[in-house]
């Protein structure tokens, strides 16, 4: 609930309440003209009052703001608007030509900054700097080809600025309204109090073709009386590890929404595997290869595998039989160079495709062989 504001009356309000006041005590025999000795009085005192209520109302907006950032809620202030700008140069120069970053320029009515120095180097007629608008909001998003205005005082060798792309980025400062729906949002979203509600909510984070599992004790200790834990081992898509600034930023997310549990992030298991297709065939041995090399590429994504899942040969060798052109039960798969089975490590463990080869025999007994992945 919102700490409510004291009341925001005014100087005039407070001093007419003061004085219904003191004429209701005296029955309405005491007089109160303008520049009466008591009307001084009250008007002081309320004048006192309305500072009062002031200070009151900001302890009230900091004790609010102070308890959401405990929460992890942060209103926000907009983004501001940022953009590339083409420098061209009114000639060849035989030195390096500069812009200091802070120069300002106008494009669309709307004022920006520039943010890096073009540098455009001894012979080039071209450079790039980076811009951004001076104030948040949608206003600063500009479409390219919008006049860029400038001051040509320090940049006589300058011929144009032109915009190499959109401005884009600009969003506005949350409303009053906005910022409600904003907290009641994540309230109803907050905690996370099972294993897949963790792996849910960090794969949402990452994006599409992540993959995560989540290792926890989600109650109390009831020796010690510790908070459970939960320990996240996730990829990113295509089986791209996470950067550091991944790991801790996925580690502040989940910590927000974890109910009494302490969380820690690290990388999914990666192992590498060797897969041999050996097939018999009909038709055309490359368009055939093609089709299995999308469908080992397809079977080994994040997305698709649970995290400790054993690969199975005959599962492959079954999805290699339904494309077309392949001679029915005459398919062998070898994972690792072995007719079995792959059990991964641990159940934080996904398979990597290193290298597929494929070898496909016609009725003559020719082997077309394509061992092109990876490219």
């Amino acid at each position: 609930m919102t700490i409510p504001k004291v009341t925001d009356k005014s100087v005039e309000e407070l001093v007419e309440i003061g004085r219904q006041v003191a004429i209701a005590k005296t029955s309405g025999k005491l007089r109160m003209p303008p520049f009466s000795p008591a009307t001084v009085i009250i008007e002081a005192m309320a004048t006192i009052a309305v500072q009062l209520q002031g200070y009151m109302n900001e302890v009230a907006s900091e004790i609010e703001k102070n308890r959401l950032a405990i929460f992890g809620f942060t209103r926000s202030k907009g983004n501001k608007a940022v953009g590339r700008v083409l420098v061209t140069l009114n000639a060849l120069y035989p030195d390096i030509t500069n812009i200091e970053p802070g120069r300002e320029l106008r494009i669309g009515g709307i004022d920006y900054i520039s943010e890096t120095d073009p540098n455009i180097r001894a012979g080039e007629s071209t450079g790039i700097m980076d811009i951004i608008a001076l104030e948040p909001g949608e206003l600063g998003n500009q479409p390219v080809g919008s006049v860029v205005n400038f001051t040509r005082e320090g940049l006589e060798r300058i011929e144009s600025l032109s915009l190499l792309g959109d401005i884009s980025g600009g969003t506005e400062p949350e409303t009053d309204e906005q910022w409600r729906e904003t907290i009641f949002r994540s309230l109803r979203v907050r905690a996370l109090v099972s294993q897949e509600d963790f792996e849910t909510e960090t794969t949402e984070h990452l994006g599409q073709g992540s993959a995560a599992v989540a290792i926890a004790r989600l109650k109390p200790d009831r020796i010690t009386f510790d908070n459970g834990y939960v320990h996240v081992f996730a990829i990113n898509a295509n089986l791209v590890p996470l950067n550091a600034a991944q790991i801790v930023d996925l580690q502040a997310v989940l910590n927000q929404k974890a109910a009494m549990a302490l969380i820690s992030v690290s990388q999914i298991d990666i192992v590498t595997i060797t897969v041999d297709v050996i097939a018999s065939y009909t038709g055309n041995p490359k368009a055939i290869a093609q089709d299995i090399k999308r469908l080992m590429m397809n079977y080994f994504l994040p997305s698709k595998r649970s995290p400790g899942e054993m690969i199975l040969n005959k599962s492959i060798e079954y999805l290699i039989q339904q494309i077309e052109g392949i001679k029915e039960g005459l398919v062998t798969v070898l994972i690792d160079k072995l007719e079995q089975p792959k059990q991964l490590p641990s159940q934080w463990s996904l398979a990597k495709l290193g290298s597929l080869n494929i070898s496909l025999i016609d009725d003559r007994m020719n082997t077309y062989r394509d061992n092109s992945y990876p490219e």
